[in-house]
Protein backbone atom coordinates (compact mmCIF):
# COMPACT_ATOMS: atom_id res chain seq x y z
CA UNK A 1 0.00 0.00 0.00
CA UNK A 2 1.31 3.41 -0.94
CA UNK A 3 1.44 6.19 1.59
CA UNK A 4 1.97 9.89 1.27
CA UNK A 5 5.46 11.24 1.67
CA UNK A 6 4.31 14.05 3.95
CA UNK A 7 7.20 14.84 6.27
CA UNK A 8 6.52 15.39 9.97
CA UNK A 9 7.78 18.62 11.48
CA UNK A 10 11.18 18.71 13.19
CA UNK A 11 9.45 18.84 16.54
CA UNK A 12 8.25 15.27 15.91
CA UNK A 13 11.85 14.04 15.81
CA UNK A 14 12.84 16.27 18.72
CA UNK A 15 10.27 14.51 20.90
CA UNK A 16 11.67 11.14 19.92
CA UNK A 17 15.19 12.39 20.63
CA UNK A 18 14.15 13.48 24.12
CA UNK A 19 12.95 9.94 24.81
CA UNK A 20 16.19 8.57 23.37
CA UNK A 21 18.25 10.90 25.59
CA UNK A 22 16.41 9.55 28.63
CA UNK A 23 17.26 6.00 27.56
CA UNK A 24 20.90 7.06 27.14
CA UNK A 25 21.08 8.10 30.79
CA UNK A 26 19.94 4.61 31.81
CA UNK A 27 22.38 2.95 29.39
CA UNK A 28 25.24 5.16 30.59
CA UNK A 29 24.55 4.14 34.19
CA UNK A 30 24.88 0.45 33.31
CA UNK A 31 28.03 1.14 31.28
CA UNK A 32 29.68 2.82 34.26
CA UNK A 33 28.71 -0.03 36.58
CA UNK A 34 29.54 -2.99 34.33
CA UNK A 35 32.67 -1.92 32.42
CA UNK A 36 36.15 -1.03 33.68
CA UNK A 37 36.68 2.70 34.01
CA UNK A 38 38.87 3.13 30.92
CA UNK A 39 36.50 1.16 28.69
CA UNK A 40 33.41 2.85 30.09
CA UNK A 41 34.91 6.30 29.47
CA UNK A 42 35.59 5.46 25.82
CA UNK A 43 32.11 3.94 25.42
CA UNK A 44 30.50 6.99 27.01
CA UNK A 45 32.48 9.34 24.77
CA UNK A 46 31.39 7.44 21.64
CA UNK A 47 27.78 7.22 22.84
CA UNK A 48 27.30 10.88 23.64
CA UNK A 49 29.32 12.12 20.69
CA UNK A 50 26.84 10.28 18.47
CA UNK A 51 23.92 11.76 20.40
CA UNK A 52 25.43 15.24 20.09
CA UNK A 53 25.76 14.92 16.30
CA UNK A 54 22.16 13.73 15.91
CA UNK A 55 20.85 16.49 18.17
CA UNK A 56 22.72 19.19 16.28
CA UNK A 57 21.23 17.95 13.01
CA UNK A 58 17.78 18.39 14.58
CA UNK A 59 18.59 21.88 15.79
CA UNK A 60 18.88 20.82 19.44
CA UNK A 61 21.49 22.68 21.50
CA UNK A 62 21.35 20.83 24.80
CA UNK A 63 24.01 21.95 27.29
CA UNK A 64 23.60 18.64 29.13
CA UNK A 65 24.64 16.57 26.12
CA UNK A 66 27.58 18.87 25.41
CA UNK A 67 28.73 18.60 29.02
CA UNK A 68 28.55 14.80 28.91
CA UNK A 69 30.63 14.70 25.74
CA UNK A 70 33.31 16.99 27.19
CA UNK A 71 33.49 15.03 30.43
CA UNK A 72 33.59 11.57 28.82
CA UNK A 73 36.23 12.63 26.25
CA UNK A 74 38.34 14.21 29.01
CA UNK A 75 38.18 11.02 31.07
CA UNK A 76 39.01 8.87 28.04
CA UNK A 77 42.08 11.01 27.27
CA UNK A 78 43.07 11.11 30.94
CA UNK A 79 42.96 7.33 30.95
CA UNK A 80 45.86 7.30 28.52
CA UNK A 81 48.05 9.03 31.13
CA UNK A 82 46.91 7.46 34.40
CA UNK A 83 45.25 4.29 35.59
CA UNK A 84 41.63 5.40 36.03
CA UNK A 85 40.63 2.07 37.52
CA UNK A 86 42.28 3.20 40.73
CA UNK A 87 39.75 6.05 40.87
CA UNK A 88 36.90 4.31 39.17
CA UNK A 89 34.49 4.65 42.01
CA UNK A 90 34.55 8.43 41.52
CA UNK A 91 33.73 8.39 37.80
CA UNK A 92 29.94 7.89 38.26
CA UNK A 93 30.01 10.67 40.84
CA UNK A 94 31.68 12.97 38.32
CA UNK A 95 29.03 12.26 35.69
CA UNK A 96 26.09 12.71 38.02
CA UNK A 97 27.64 15.85 39.55
CA UNK A 98 27.98 17.36 36.08
CA UNK A 99 24.38 16.44 35.11
CA UNK A 100 23.07 17.83 38.40
CA UNK A 101 25.02 21.08 37.99
CA UNK A 102 23.90 21.66 34.38
CA UNK A 103 20.28 20.71 35.11
CA UNK A 104 20.12 22.96 38.16
CA UNK A 105 21.76 25.84 36.26
CA UNK A 106 19.13 25.54 33.51
CA UNK A 107 16.35 25.75 36.10
CA UNK A 108 17.94 28.77 37.79
CA UNK A 109 18.13 30.52 34.42
CA UNK A 110 14.45 29.76 33.78
CA UNK A 111 15.13 27.32 30.93
CA UNK A 112 14.28 23.74 31.99
CA UNK A 113 16.47 21.23 30.14
CA UNK A 114 13.51 19.62 28.35
CA UNK A 115 12.83 22.94 26.57
CA UNK A 116 15.78 22.25 24.28
CA UNK A 117 13.94 19.23 22.88
CA UNK A 118 10.58 20.92 22.34
CA UNK A 119 11.54 24.00 20.35
CA UNK A 120 10.79 26.02 23.50
CA UNK A 121 7.06 25.32 23.19
CA UNK A 122 4.62 23.17 25.11
CA UNK A 123 3.09 23.18 28.58
CA UNK A 124 5.49 25.16 30.86
CA UNK A 125 4.45 23.27 34.01
CA UNK A 126 5.31 19.96 32.36
CA UNK A 127 8.79 21.19 31.38
CA UNK A 128 9.50 22.38 34.90
CA UNK A 129 8.17 19.21 36.53
CA UNK A 130 10.15 16.92 34.20
CA UNK A 131 13.42 18.83 34.47
CA UNK A 132 13.17 19.36 38.22
CA UNK A 133 12.51 15.64 38.71
CA UNK A 134 15.71 14.72 36.88
CA UNK A 135 17.75 17.27 38.84
CA UNK A 136 16.60 15.54 42.03
CA UNK A 137 17.40 12.12 40.52
CA UNK A 138 20.91 13.29 39.56
CA UNK A 139 21.43 14.65 43.08
CA UNK A 140 20.34 11.34 44.65
CA UNK A 141 22.58 9.39 42.23
CA UNK A 142 25.49 11.67 43.11
CA UNK A 143 25.04 10.99 46.81
CA UNK A 144 24.84 7.23 46.20
CA UNK A 145 27.99 7.37 44.02
CA UNK A 146 29.93 9.16 46.77
CA UNK A 147 28.81 6.55 49.31
CA UNK A 148 29.85 3.56 47.20
CA UNK A 149 33.45 3.39 48.57
CA UNK A 150 31.97 2.91 52.05
CA UNK A 151 28.88 0.93 51.06
CA UNK A 152 29.55 -0.99 47.81
CA UNK A 153 26.24 -2.81 48.21
CA UNK A 154 24.41 0.38 47.31
CA UNK A 155 25.44 0.11 43.63
CA UNK A 156 22.00 -1.28 42.71
CA UNK A 157 20.42 2.05 43.67
CA UNK A 158 21.93 3.81 40.63
CA UNK A 159 20.06 1.80 37.95
CA UNK A 160 16.94 1.89 40.13
CA UNK A 161 17.08 5.69 40.29
CA UNK A 162 17.58 6.14 36.54
CA UNK A 163 15.03 3.50 35.58
CA UNK A 164 12.57 5.03 38.04
CA UNK A 165 13.23 8.46 36.55
CA UNK A 166 12.60 7.10 33.06
CA UNK A 167 9.31 5.53 34.14
CA UNK A 168 8.24 8.75 35.88
CA UNK A 169 9.10 10.82 32.81
CA UNK A 170 7.14 8.51 30.52
CA UNK A 171 4.13 8.83 32.78
CA UNK A 172 4.45 12.62 32.86
CA UNK A 173 4.91 12.95 29.10
CA UNK A 174 2.59 10.20 27.84
CA UNK A 175 0.28 9.37 30.72
CA UNK A 176 -2.78 11.10 32.05
CA UNK A 177 -3.27 14.68 30.91
CA UNK A 178 -5.79 15.66 33.54
CA UNK A 179 -9.46 16.41 33.13
CA UNK A 180 -10.64 17.73 29.80
CA UNK A 181 -12.78 20.81 30.55
CA UNK A 182 -16.47 19.85 30.46
CA UNK A 183 -17.49 23.46 29.90
CA UNK A 184 -15.82 26.58 28.52
CA UNK A 185 -16.68 29.92 26.94
CA UNK A 186 -15.64 31.36 23.59
CA UNK A 187 -16.75 34.58 21.92
CA UNK A 188 -19.62 35.12 24.35
CA UNK A 189 -21.01 31.61 23.88
CA UNK A 190 -20.93 28.72 26.35
CA UNK A 191 -20.06 25.14 25.40
CA UNK A 192 -20.97 22.22 27.63
CA UNK A 193 -20.84 18.44 27.61
CA UNK A 194 -24.28 16.95 28.29
CA UNK A 195 -24.89 13.84 30.38
CA UNK A 196 -26.33 10.88 28.42
CA UNK A 197 -29.78 11.11 29.98
CA UNK A 198 -33.12 11.47 28.21
CA UNK A 199 -34.07 14.70 29.97
CA UNK A 200 -30.68 16.32 29.26
CA UNK A 201 -30.56 15.22 25.62
CA UNK A 202 -34.15 16.06 24.64
CA UNK A 203 -33.29 19.75 23.91
CA UNK A 204 -30.12 18.60 22.11
CA UNK A 205 -32.07 16.34 19.72
CA UNK A 206 -34.83 18.90 19.28
CA UNK A 207 -32.29 21.47 18.07
CA UNK A 208 -30.51 18.99 15.81
CA UNK A 209 -33.73 17.77 14.17
CA UNK A 210 -34.97 21.33 13.70
CA UNK A 211 -31.78 22.42 11.93
CA UNK A 212 -31.39 19.18 9.95
CA UNK A 213 -35.07 18.88 9.04
CA UNK A 214 -34.51 19.50 5.33
CA UNK A 215 -31.93 16.69 5.10
CA UNK A 216 -33.92 14.30 7.28
CA UNK A 217 -37.10 14.80 5.23
CA UNK A 218 -35.25 13.52 2.16
CA UNK A 219 -35.55 10.05 3.67
CA UNK A 220 -38.67 8.06 2.83
CA UNK A 221 -39.24 6.93 6.41
CA UNK A 222 -39.17 10.53 7.72
CA UNK A 223 -41.38 12.29 5.18
CA UNK A 224 -44.67 11.64 6.91
CA UNK A 225 -43.44 12.25 10.45
CA UNK A 226 -44.11 15.37 12.49
CA UNK A 227 -41.31 17.25 14.25
CA UNK A 228 -42.02 15.60 17.62
CA UNK A 229 -42.24 12.16 16.03
CA UNK A 230 -38.93 12.64 14.26
CA UNK A 231 -37.23 13.74 17.49
CA UNK A 232 -38.64 10.67 19.25
CA UNK A 233 -37.45 8.42 16.39
CA UNK A 234 -33.90 9.75 16.49
CA UNK A 235 -33.65 9.48 20.27
CA UNK A 236 -35.05 5.94 20.30
CA UNK A 237 -32.64 4.85 17.57
CA UNK A 238 -29.61 6.33 19.36
CA UNK A 239 -30.47 5.48 22.98
CA UNK A 240 -28.63 2.09 23.03
CA UNK A 241 -25.39 3.81 22.02
CA UNK A 242 -25.55 6.75 24.45
CA UNK A 243 -23.06 5.30 27.00
CA UNK A 244 -20.35 5.38 24.31
CA UNK A 245 -21.13 8.86 22.98
CA UNK A 246 -20.12 12.34 24.16
CA UNK A 247 -22.71 15.05 23.48
CA UNK A 248 -21.81 18.75 23.28
CA UNK A 249 -24.03 21.81 22.98
CA UNK A 250 -23.32 25.49 22.32
CA UNK A 251 -25.45 27.94 24.32
CA UNK A 252 -26.42 31.56 23.96
CA UNK A 253 -27.88 32.32 27.34
CA UNK A 254 -30.18 29.38 28.10
CA UNK A 255 -30.83 28.48 24.45
CA UNK A 256 -28.99 25.77 22.51
CA UNK A 257 -27.60 27.19 19.26
CA UNK A 258 -25.33 24.33 18.18
CA UNK A 259 -24.78 20.60 18.69
CA UNK A 260 -22.21 17.92 17.94
CA UNK A 261 -21.47 14.42 19.22
CA UNK A 262 -18.49 12.03 19.32
CA UNK A 263 -18.74 8.25 19.49
CA UNK A 264 -15.84 7.04 21.63
CA UNK A 265 -16.65 3.34 22.02
CA UNK A 266 -13.68 1.36 23.22
CA UNK A 267 -11.92 -1.42 21.37
CA UNK A 268 -13.39 -2.62 18.09
CA UNK A 269 -16.99 -1.65 18.80
CA UNK A 270 -18.81 -0.71 15.61
CA UNK A 271 -19.53 2.93 14.81
CA UNK A 272 -22.57 4.16 12.92
CA UNK A 273 -21.22 3.90 9.39
CA UNK A 274 -20.42 0.23 10.04
CA UNK A 275 -23.93 -0.70 11.13
CA UNK A 276 -26.42 2.12 10.59
CA UNK A 277 -26.42 2.84 6.85
CA UNK A 278 -27.78 1.05 3.78
CA UNK A 279 -24.31 0.05 2.54
CA UNK A 280 -22.03 -0.13 5.60
CA UNK A 281 -18.24 -0.13 5.44
CA UNK A 282 -15.78 -1.96 7.65
CA UNK A 283 -13.26 0.20 9.47
CA UNK A 284 -11.21 -2.74 10.77
CA UNK A 285 -8.40 -2.16 8.21
CA UNK A 286 -8.21 1.46 9.40
CA UNK A 287 -8.13 0.44 13.07
CA UNK A 288 -4.87 -1.41 12.47
CA UNK A 289 -3.27 2.03 12.16
CA UNK A 290 -5.05 3.82 15.01
CA UNK A 291 -8.28 4.41 16.89
CA UNK A 292 -11.37 5.66 15.10
CA UNK A 293 -13.91 8.15 16.47
CA UNK A 294 -17.18 9.03 14.73
CA UNK A 295 -18.46 12.62 14.68
CA UNK A 296 -22.13 13.40 14.21
CA UNK A 297 -25.26 15.34 15.17
CA UNK A 298 -23.57 18.51 13.92
CA UNK A 299 -25.87 21.53 13.68
CA UNK A 300 -25.72 25.31 14.13
CA UNK A 301 -28.76 27.58 14.36
CA UNK A 302 -29.35 29.47 11.11
CA UNK A 303 -28.87 32.89 12.72
CA UNK A 304 -25.41 31.88 14.04
CA UNK A 305 -23.96 30.03 11.04
CA UNK A 306 -21.76 32.98 10.17
CA UNK A 307 -20.42 33.30 13.72
CA UNK A 308 -17.01 31.55 13.64
CA UNK A 309 -16.89 31.29 17.44
CA UNK A 310 -19.75 28.77 17.46
CA UNK A 311 -18.12 26.58 14.82
CA UNK A 312 -14.69 26.79 16.47
CA UNK A 313 -16.13 25.99 19.89
CA UNK A 314 -17.89 22.87 18.65
CA UNK A 315 -14.76 21.82 16.77
CA UNK A 316 -12.71 22.30 19.93
CA UNK A 317 -15.03 19.86 21.70
CA UNK A 318 -14.39 17.27 19.00
CA UNK A 319 -10.62 17.71 18.86
CA UNK A 320 -10.15 17.65 22.62
CA UNK A 321 -12.27 14.50 22.86
CA UNK A 322 -10.25 12.87 20.07
CA UNK A 323 -6.97 13.82 21.77
CA UNK A 324 -8.26 12.52 25.09
CA UNK A 325 -9.10 9.13 23.55
CA UNK A 326 -6.07 8.97 21.23
CA UNK A 327 -8.22 8.82 18.10
CA UNK A 328 -6.03 8.86 15.00
CA UNK A 329 -8.98 9.11 12.59
CA UNK A 330 -12.34 10.88 12.61
CA UNK A 331 -15.21 9.57 10.49
CA UNK A 332 -18.61 11.08 9.78
CA UNK A 333 -21.90 10.51 7.99
CA UNK A 334 -22.36 13.90 6.37
CA UNK A 335 -25.64 15.14 4.95
CA UNK A 336 -25.04 16.58 1.44
CA UNK A 337 -25.79 20.10 2.75
CA UNK A 338 -22.83 20.02 5.19
CA UNK A 339 -20.25 18.10 3.13
CA UNK A 340 -18.56 21.42 2.31
CA UNK A 341 -18.19 22.28 6.00
CA UNK A 342 -16.66 18.90 6.80
CA UNK A 343 -14.29 19.29 3.84
CA UNK A 344 -13.03 22.63 5.21
CA UNK A 345 -12.17 20.92 8.48
CA UNK A 346 -10.09 18.32 6.64
CA UNK A 347 -12.52 15.47 6.00
CA UNK A 348 -12.39 13.60 2.67
CA UNK A 349 -15.14 11.54 1.08
CA UNK A 350 -14.55 7.80 1.27
CA UNK A 351 -16.44 7.52 -2.03
CA UNK A 352 -18.98 9.45 -4.08
CA UNK A 353 -21.64 6.87 -3.26
CA UNK A 354 -24.66 8.23 -1.38
CA UNK A 355 -25.98 5.83 1.27
CA UNK A 356 -29.11 5.97 3.43
CA UNK A 357 -29.26 6.13 7.19
CA UNK A 358 -31.33 3.47 8.86
CA UNK A 359 -34.43 4.74 10.66
CA UNK A 360 -34.99 7.87 8.59
CA UNK A 361 -33.59 6.89 5.19
CA UNK A 362 -31.83 10.27 4.93
CA UNK A 363 -29.01 10.41 2.34
CA UNK A 364 -25.44 10.79 3.62
CA UNK A 365 -21.89 10.66 2.32
CA UNK A 366 -19.27 8.79 4.35
CA UNK A 367 -16.18 10.87 5.17
CA UNK A 368 -12.86 10.41 6.99
CA UNK A 369 -10.25 12.78 8.47
CA UNK A 370 -6.65 11.85 9.36
CA UNK A 371 -6.27 13.77 12.64
CA UNK A 372 -2.90 12.13 13.37
CA UNK A 373 -1.51 13.57 10.14
CA UNK A 374 -2.80 17.02 11.06
CA UNK A 375 -1.20 16.83 14.51
CA UNK A 376 2.16 15.47 13.33
CA UNK A 377 2.66 17.31 10.03
CA UNK A 378 1.10 20.72 10.71
CA UNK A 379 3.83 22.91 12.25
CA UNK A 380 1.38 25.29 13.96
CA UNK A 381 -0.76 22.58 15.52
CA UNK A 382 2.30 20.53 16.50
CA UNK A 383 3.99 23.55 18.05
CA UNK A 384 1.37 24.59 20.54
CA UNK A 385 -1.93 22.81 19.92
CA UNK A 386 -3.79 26.08 19.37
CA UNK A 387 -4.14 26.31 15.59
CA UNK A 388 -7.17 28.34 14.52
CA UNK A 389 -8.97 25.30 13.15
CA UNK A 390 -8.23 23.06 16.14
CA UNK A 391 -7.83 25.08 19.37
CA UNK A 392 -7.39 22.01 21.57
CA UNK A 393 -6.19 22.25 25.15
CA UNK A 394 -2.40 22.55 25.09
CA UNK A 395 -1.68 19.68 27.45
CA UNK A 396 -3.95 17.24 25.61
CA UNK A 397 -2.50 18.09 22.22
CA UNK A 398 1.06 17.79 23.54
CA UNK A 399 0.39 14.34 24.99
CA UNK A 400 -1.32 13.25 21.76
CA UNK A 401 1.60 14.48 19.67
CA UNK A 402 4.15 12.63 21.80
CA UNK A 403 2.14 9.40 21.74
CA UNK A 404 1.96 9.54 17.96
CA UNK A 405 5.72 10.10 17.92
CA UNK A 406 6.34 7.08 20.14
CA UNK A 407 4.03 4.82 18.10
CA UNK A 408 5.81 5.79 14.90
CA UNK A 409 9.07 4.42 16.36
CA UNK A 410 7.57 0.92 16.29
CA UNK A 411 5.51 1.13 13.11
CA UNK A 412 6.66 0.89 9.49
CA UNK A 413 3.49 2.70 8.34
CA UNK A 414 2.27 5.12 11.03
CA UNK A 415 -1.22 6.61 10.94
CA UNK A 416 0.01 10.08 9.98
CA UNK A 417 1.57 8.74 6.74
CA UNK A 418 -1.75 7.63 5.25
CA UNK A 419 -3.00 9.94 2.51
CA UNK A 420 -6.48 10.56 1.17
CA UNK A 421 -6.39 7.74 -1.38
CA UNK A 422 -4.99 5.25 1.13
CA UNK A 423 -7.71 6.12 3.66
CA UNK A 424 -10.43 5.64 1.05
CA UNK A 425 -9.04 2.23 0.12
CA UNK A 426 -8.76 1.15 3.74
CA UNK A 427 -12.33 2.20 4.52
CA UNK A 428 -13.64 0.58 1.35
CA UNK A 429 -11.80 -2.73 1.64
CA UNK A 430 -14.61 -4.45 3.53
CA UNK A 431 -18.36 -4.14 3.18
CA UNK A 432 -20.67 -5.23 5.98
CA UNK A 433 -24.24 -6.32 6.32
CA UNK A 434 -26.54 -3.41 7.12
CA UNK A 435 -27.37 -2.87 10.78
CA UNK A 436 -30.09 -1.21 12.78
CA UNK A 437 -28.01 1.35 14.64
CA UNK A 438 -28.05 4.99 13.50
CA UNK A 439 -25.40 6.85 15.45
CA UNK A 440 -24.60 10.01 13.53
Amino acid sequence: MQTETTQPVDLFYRMRMMLAQMVMVVVATFIMLLLPVQQSSVAMAALYATVLVVERRLGIRSPLTLGLVILSVALALLGVLVDLDAYGIHVPAAFFAMMFAVGAACLVQGHPASLYYSGRVGAPALHWKTSASWVLIYLAALVVSLLLPLRPGLFWLLPVLTLGGAAWTLWLQLGTAGQRPRAFSMGGFRFEELPPRHDALAPFYAHFVREAMHSLKQGREARGLSFDELVALKMAADAPSWPGVRFFAAYEGADIIGTISCMVKAGGALVGMESGVSDPVSLEPLRRYGRVMEVGRFSIAARHRFRPEVFRGLLRCVVETAFEHDAAFLVAQAYPSVVGIYSKIGFHKISEQVVRQSGTGAPVLLMVFNLAKKAVCDPELAADGRAADAPAALRLSERYFKRQSLRAMFSARPAWALGEAALARLCGNGRMEGGLHDAT
